[in-house]
């Protein structure tokens, strides 16, 4: 049996507001089409500017927070443990 869990939106509190990331199978595929691409060998620079991207592409005020390359990517490793992205 498969049961279907509502997965609720991705919270980010920064200091200049709150910014919001659909759930992540509430998404179309043309909304993950990169982030599914990537590969364990994806070059860690292109890696982070994907998901820099895929952020940015729901919540573009999210840059008003200023941050570096590395917290976009702790920001997405927090939405893929919220999400249970790469779980079995």
């Amino acid at each position: 049996m498969y049961k279907i869990i509502k997965a609720q939106p991705f919270i980010i509190e920064g200091q200049n507001g709150k910014y919001m990331i659909p759930a992540f199978n509430s998404l179309s595929t043309e909304d993950v089409k990169e982030i599914m691409e990537l590969k364990q060998d994806t070059p860690t620079e292109e890696r982070i500017h994907i998901l820099k991207r895929f952020l940015l592409k729901f919540a573009p005020e999210l840059e008003s927070e200023g941050l570096g390359d590395v917290g976009y990517s702790q920001i997405f490793a927090a939405y893929e443990r919220e999400q249970k992205l790469g779980e079995k």
